[in-house]
């Protein structure tokens, strides 16, 4: 009985209730069965009481026609005396048969209903093993799912920041790159208005022409170096625009950290 109650309370944890509900239906059908023949088995049992009681009565009636007809008693009373006797005889003998044969029936519908209620608890074990693990087959699922999918995150964070680590390095390097052509600009621009100075008497008029030929040459410097700041300025824009791409940032938006040691030099 205690193991039957613990099945059947794992059964109402892991099976549906609507298959635990047609299984208790089974069990009282069952159970109502075995109380009607238990019942009636206890009919029977009342009769075959109430049946001895009518044959010890009947002895003691024979008893009293034997004392009575040692006195004196007429022979037909003694002969139905007799044949009551038998008669209670052979009713107690098909009344013990029947009571017999209805233990006997009470007896196989006992073990049938056990054998049906050990099978049916022996199911909804299985059914219930088959349900938790296929339970635990799809958690295990989900949780494989979950982990691609981070492992898969974190493959595209790493390619990504390795691409915007990249974009920074090339970046500081043609922010290097303009300020040096910066540098060699006011360098120029110096070394034009010294010249200029020195055209305006400053020098003899012998050096003049050196020095005309001279400024030409560092206005050719400037214009070439102008042309080259603008190209890395427009190289160094680009290049800005991809890291915003690579950090996930739209071209209107504003850098999670300050500006770049290039920027700054620049």
């Amino acid at each position: 009985g205690i193991a039957l109650e613990t099945a059947s309370a794992r059964a109402a944890e892991l099976v549906p209730r609507s298959e635990l509900a047609e299984a208790r239906t089974e069990v009282d059908a069952q159970r109502r069965d075995a109380a009607a023949a238990r019942a009636e088995a206890e009919d029977l049992e009342r009769r075959h009481s109430a049946l001895q009681d009518r044959l010890t009565r009947a002895r003691g009636e024979v008893e009293t026609l034997q004392a009575a007809l040692e006195v004196s008693v007429p022979r037909s009373r003694l002969d139905a005396a007799r044949a009551d006797t038998e008669r209670l005889g052979v009713q107690l003998a098909a009344a013990r048969v029947e009571i017999s044969q209805a233990v006997l029936e009470l007896r196989g519908l006992c073990r049938a209903g056990t054998r049906e209620l050990v099978g049916l608890v022996a199911a909804v074990e299985r059914e219930a093993g088959r349900v938790q693990e296929q339970a635990e087959e799809g958690a295990l699922r989900d949780e494989l799912r979950r982990t691609r999918a981070a492992r898969h995150d974190l493959l595209h964070d790493a390619a990504k920041d390795e691409r915007a680590e990249g974009l920074r390095r090339h970046a500081e390097s043609i922010g290097a790159a303009l300020a040096a052509v910066t540098r060699q600009l006011t360098q120029a621009l110096e070394e034009r208005q010294r010249l200029a100075l020195a055209m305006k008497g400053m020098v003899k008029q012998e050096e003049l022409a050196e020095v005309t030929a001279r400024a030409k040459a560092l206005e050719g410097e400037a214009l070439a170096a102008r042309m080259e700041r603008d190209l890395l300025q427009a190289r160094l824009t680009r290049c800005q625009e991809l890291l915003h791409q690579a950090l996930g940032e739209g071209p209107g938006t504003t850098r999670r950290s300050g500006p770049g040691p290039f920027v700054a030099s620049v």
